[in-house]
């Protein structure tokens, strides 16, 4: 089940299609707040709304760029949200996307 404090991300994740950790908490949070996020985007990923991805860097450490499942788009989309023209779920599933084990 979907809490009314999740839906800014998935709205977010629908608006922009890949967003970082810090992007995330920079967009929908205040600043003290560093790991409230955290807290919100996890229950989603583990429930398969929210995929995400690791992206390794040259230098510094690797971050996780977040976006919507197929379950998460079907959710924004009882909600009267229009599905984007072009979702290809296995483009949001190649082997280098992580899933809930």
């Amino acid at each position: 089940m979907i809490k009314p404090a999740d839906q800014p991300i998935l709205q977010a994740l629908y608006a922009y299609r890949y967003i970082s950790y810090d992007q995330l908490h920079r967009l929908l949070y205040a600043q003290g707040s560093k790991t409230y996020p955290y807290t919100r985007v996890m229950p989603l990923f583990k429930k398969g709304y929210v995929l995400r991805k690791k992206v390794y860097q040259r230098e510094g450490a690797p971050y996780w760029l977040y976006t919507l499942s197929g379950k998460g788009l079907a959710y924004l989309e009882q909600l009267g949200y229009p599905m984007p023209y072009r979702y290809r779920p296995n483009e949001a599933t190649d082997k280098d996307l992580n899933r809930p084990g």
